[in-house]
C-alpha cells in the first residue's frame, strides 16, 4: 500500500511540473507529446515556425531546449532559436530565462521568441522533429512536441529520372568528377554549388551542362558531408549527397 501511495504520489508530481510549461502555435495549445503540422511556404529559402512558451509556475524557470531530427529529408536543414540565438546543434548550449507567469510569444517578443527555422534547399518531402523543454535545474519540469513539416512535391521533381547527377569517387579526396545529364534543353545559366549541412554555399561554378562531366578540386574544402546541386534561375534541378574525405 505504501508503495502504491508513492507511485501515485510520484506520478502527480511529474504531471504538474509537466504543466508548468505551456506551448502554444498559432493560438492552439500543444498538449505533452502532441504533433504539429505545418507546411512550406519557400521550398528554397527560410520557413518559420513561432512556438509560443508560458511559465505557469511561480518560480523562474532556466530553459534548455533539445531536439532529435527523427527524419529529415535529404538535403533539408534546420535549426532552433530562443532569444538572442540560434543553434543547429541538437542541444542548446545554454539555457534561457523564462519568469514566473511570464509568456514568450511571436506577438510581444517578435524574432526573440522560440521558433524553428527549416530550409528545404529545394527539396521536397516530409521532415519529422521531435523536441523537449525542460529547466536546467529540474528536468522533471519538461514538456515535448513533434513538428512535422511537410513540402509538397509541385511540378518539378528535381531528383527524377530524366534529371540524373552523379559524383565519382565518392566519397572524393583530392578531386572529384560530377557527371550531369539534364532533360531539359534550357538556355538559361546553370551552375554547379556545393552546400554544407546547414545549407551555406561553399563552391559554385557556371556550367555547360551540354558537356555532361565537370571535374571539381577539393582543396580548399573541408572534409565533410555536402549537398551538390545543378540549379538554373534558382530553380534546383537535381540534388545529391557528396562525402570529402
Amino acid at each position: 500500500m505504501k508503495k502504491l501511495l508513492t507511485l501515485i504520489l510520484i506520478c502527480f508530481i511529474s504531471t504538474s511540473f509537466a504543466q508548468e510549461i505551456v506551448l502554444s502555435y498559432n493560438g492552439n495549445p500543444i498538449t505533452d507529446y502532441d504533433t504539429i503540422h505545418v507546411n512550406v511556404d519557400d521550398i528554397n529559402g527560410i520557413n518559420t515556425y513561432f512556438i509560443d512558451i508560458e511559465n505557469t509556475s511561480s518560480e523562474t524557470l532556466n530553459l534548455m531546449v533539445s531536439r532529435d531530427d527523427i527524419s529529415l529529408v535529404e538535403g533539408a536543414n534546420t535549426e532552433f532559436c530562443v532569444p538572442g540565438y540560434c543553434f543547429t546543434q541538437n542541444t542548446s548550449l545554454f539555457s534561457f530565462e523564462l519568469a514566473a507567469g511570464a509568456i514568450l510569444s511571436h506577438a510581444t517578443n517578435g524574432e526573440n521568441a522560440f521558433h524553428v527555422n527549416y530550409r528545404p534547399n529545394g527539396n521536397y518531402g516530409t521532415s519529422l522533429l521531435f523536441f523537449s523543454l525542460y529547466d536546467e535545474t529540474n528536468s522533471i519540469i519538461s514538456t515535448h512536441f513533434y513538428i512535422e513539416i511537410n513540402a509538397p512535391q509541385q511540378i518539378e521533381n528535381f531528383n527524377s529520372q530524366s534529371n540524373t547527377l552523379s559524383a565519382y569517387p565518392n566519397p572524393a579526396s583530392g578531386n572529384v568528377t560530377i557527371n550531369v545529364n539534364l532533360s531539359e534543353n534550357s538556355q538559361s545559366p546553370t551552375f554547379l554549388i556545393f552546400r554544407n549541412l546547414i545549407g551555406a554555399e561553399i563552391y559554385s561554378q557556371e556550367i555547360n551542362p551540354q558537356e555532361h562531366e565537370f571535374k571539381v578540386l577539393l582543396n580548399d574544402i573541408p572534409s565533410g558531408v555536402y549537398f551538390y546541386t545543378i540549379e538554373q534561375n534558382g530553380r534546383k534541378l537535381a540534388t545529391k549527397k557528396l562525402v570529402v574525405k
